[in-house]
């Protein structure tokens, strides 16, 4: 398990670096090589790519799906994303009650923009 972890890693490490140098081509492919692998950081970095509008792949259903899968190994910042987009994002995709329940998750595993993002929206339906 743990090589099959380092291949993973070493997927999105490699990924990291391609979007250091904007190749967000590169970067999508080694990221989605290690989301396959189940690596929830690369899960999260291929949605934030897929929902790029200006990325080399926009697509919000493939973010989505991405972000989820994340968010089922409980990755905070995968829940803050769908959360917001589930609050903020095109109408088609918005649900309040599943984009609070995300960042209520993220929150209570200590990603403060889940804090920030659930006080502002309360307050906006205020």
């Amino acid at each position: 398990m743990a090589l099959f972890q380092r291949s993973a890693s070493s997927f999105y490490n490699a990924g990291v670096r391609a979007e250091k140098k904007k190749d967000l081509m590169k970067a999508l492919q080694l990221y989605t090589k290690a989301a396959h692998m189940g690596h929830a950081d690369a899960l999260t970095a291929a949605g934030k790519i897929y929902y790029m509008e200006y990325g080399p792949s926009h697509d919000i259903g493939r973010a989505e799906k991405y972000w989820q899968l994340a968010a089922e190994k409980d990755h905070p910042e995968a829940l803050y994303l769908l959360g917001d987009l589930y609050l903020n994002g095109p109408e088609i995709w918005q649900n309040e009650d599943l984009g609070t329940a995300c960042l209520q998750r993220a929150s209570i595993l200590g990603y403060e923009k889940a804090d920030e993002l659930l006080n502002a929206y309360r307050t906006l339906q205020e």
